[in-house]
């Protein structure tokens, strides 16, 4: 083969792939493929004008110099502007993205200590209604009957944390129940037949 057309060929198909190697992962095999190319266009350069026109040869290698870099650096601006590139790089989330994150934070944290009913049932994750706003929530681990009160304790994400409000626990403990109780204790429950004397020494 021509040397003048192995020293284009090498040069032209070794930046190509080098450039490939930044869209296609193979594990470096592509590099090497490119370095090898890069050296045999050298081999050819060297072969038509490293003996006769050294001035040519010197100026193949200047350019392999800039063009190596070159091609790195449009692949990576292809890259990071194009749809495969949005595909490929994992972005960071913008500005905007971040601000409505907190924004959406700081609201569902003024929420907390206030109370709301569940939609249907935490078990223990899904919708309560708070100021009249329907929320994702969860509970600490308990399960929340449906069209239950409860109060917003803490923010999870983008999740309220609920539980059944202290004050509605213990008001299902009513003194009418506990007074019921005693009241069945103290009654002493009548015979309809005479205990023996014998029994009632024992």
């Amino acid at each position: 083969m021509d040397p003048v057309l192995l020293a284009i060929l090498g040069l032209i198909i070794g930046l190509a792939l080098l450039a490939i190697e930044f869209f296609i992962p193979s594990g470096g095999l592509i590099f090497v493929v490119a370095c090898v190319c890069l050296v045999v266009g050298v081999w050819g350069a060297w072969g038509a004008w490293g003996m006769h026109h050294r001035p040519w040869f010197w100026t193949y290698v200047g350019s392999l110099v800039v063009l190596i870099p070159g091609s790195l650096v449009g692949a990576l601006y292809v890259l990071n502007n194009s749809r495969f590139g949005d595909n490929v790089l994992l972005r960071p989330p913008s500005v905007d993205d971040v601000d409505g994150f907190e924004r959406e934070s700081d609201r569902l944290r003024e929420l907390i200590g206030k109370t709301g009913t569940t939609l249907g049932l935490l078990n223990p994750g899904g919708m309560v209604i708070v100021d009249g706003e329907r929320h994702h929530c969860e509970t600490p681990g308990m399960m929340i009957e449906p069209q239950t009160e409860v109060e917003v304790i803490e923010v999870n994400g983008n999740r309220l944390v609920v539980r059944v409000p202290f004050e509605r626990k213990t008001s299902q403990d009513t003194p009418e129940t506990g007074s019921q109780v005693a009241a069945a204790s103290d009654e002493v429950e009548s015979f309809d037949f005479d205990v023996p004397e014998e029994a009632e020494e024992a």
